[in-house]
């Protein structure tokens, strides 16, 4: 039971910390970059459930950040990480 217990405390303090990642990372004007491909985008626009985002060579796409339920998808601060200038 207790494990149990761990365990759900473990994945809210997970969810807390990604939350908290994407909020620092999706702001206007900050540099991002991607895990999979190592490139480095600039954010354009942060609007509610979407990220526009652009590349070196002016490319813009949008990042869809939210569930087809509504929630907000956590998982995208597993796969980008903050440039620090």
């Amino acid at each position: 039971m207790f494990k149990f217990i761990r365990n759900i405390r473990n994945y809210f303090a997970q969810e807390k910390a990604r939350r908290e990642k994407l909020e620092l990372m999706f702001q206007e004007g900050k540099r991002v970059k991607s895990l999979r491909t190592g490139r480095v985008f600039k954010v354009v626009l942060t609007d509610l459930g979407f990220v526009l985002l652009e590349g070196a060579s002016g490319i813009q796409f949008t990042l869809d950040c939210m569930t087809p339920a509504g929630t907000l998808r956590t998982d995208i601060a597993d796969r980008w990480d903050p440039v620090i200038s």
